[in-house]
């Protein structure tokens, strides 16, 4: 049985990351085939119920079909399309919270009430619009601008996905004084959780690939280059191979990434 295709319509010309992130978020959260067509903001819009999706066009805004903001909004005065979008979708907002974060700098940047950064995804969307707007190339654009916003935010997605897996495999890891241990490797995404843990200082795993042990320092937030704990490196200690300039990383044997640890107090 041949899989129906969503039609999705908004409108053409200059295209914003507003109606941009509203179609990448569906594509991302609701998995699907889509076809997607721009219409003239000054053509009604005929035969709506044929579409599944109107995004920033059509001046009508139900939570359902259509999602459009300009108008007085029943449901909020700070939701663009992407937001009302976000909405609808109603996912756990706890596991996406920078996805969630995305969507508001984008109907923040759409309603004026916030300028995006010179080198944001809002101003590389900006950026790729066509000196012809109602031209070929101009739609070409649209659909590469939608390419590069689906594929961040389900990075984004991915990375929290991760995450969760993360947490319930730490919980599975065995400790050493102020150090987690993961006997069955490196477990993405650990910073994320222990830069708020008050007994770890350190993350230590088993690299099987490369068969020996393995050490990182805790930052002091997550993708800091700032460290709880330095590792001090020591000309008496065999078993420890390498310790980078930095001191935030370490490779050797179980026993002697132990009392580098130790040695470095």
């Amino acid at each position: 049985m041949k899989k129906q295709v969503k039609r999705i319509v908004t409108h053409q010309g200059i295209f914003h990351s507003d109606e941009i992130t509203a179609i990448a978020l569906l594509g991302v959260f609701k998995p699907d085939d889509y076809s997607i067509e721009r219409l003239s903001h000054n053509d009604p819009i005929e035969n709506p119920q044929d579409y599944d999706y109107i995004i920033d066009i059509g001046r009508q805004y139900d939570g359902v079909r259509f999602f459009d903001h300009h108008q007085n909004n029943p449901k909020d005065d700070d939701r663009a399309s992407a937001g009302l979008i976000w909405d609808y979708l109603d996912v756990d907002c706890i596991d996406y919270l920078d996805i969630k974060a995305f969507v508001a700098q984008v109907d923040a940047n759409d309603l004026g009430l916030r300028e995006p950064e010179v080198h944001s995804i809002i101003s590389l969307i900006k950026s790729l619009n066509t000196a012809d707007i109602y031209s070929k190339e101009q739609d070409e654009a649209f659909m590469f601008a939608l390419d590069i916003v689906t594929k961040y935010i389900q990075s984004l997605k991915d990375q929290a996905d991760i995450r969760t897996e993360t947490y319930a495999r730490l919980n599975e890891c065995r400790t050493h004084h102020n150090i987690l241990i993961s006997e069955d490797g490196f477990i993405p995404e650990w910073q994320y959780h222990l830069v708020h843990s008050k007994y770890y200082d350190f993350f230590m795993w088993f690299d099987e690939k490369q068969d020996t042990w393995k050490i990182q320092s805790v930052p002091i937030k997550y993708g800091s280059f700032e460290f709880k704990k330095s590792l001090e490196s020591s000309k008496k200690n065999n078993e420890v191979t390498f310790v980078h300039n930095g001191k935030f990383f370490a490779v050797g044997s179980k026993e002697g990434l132990f009392k580098l640890v130790k040695d470095s107090q």
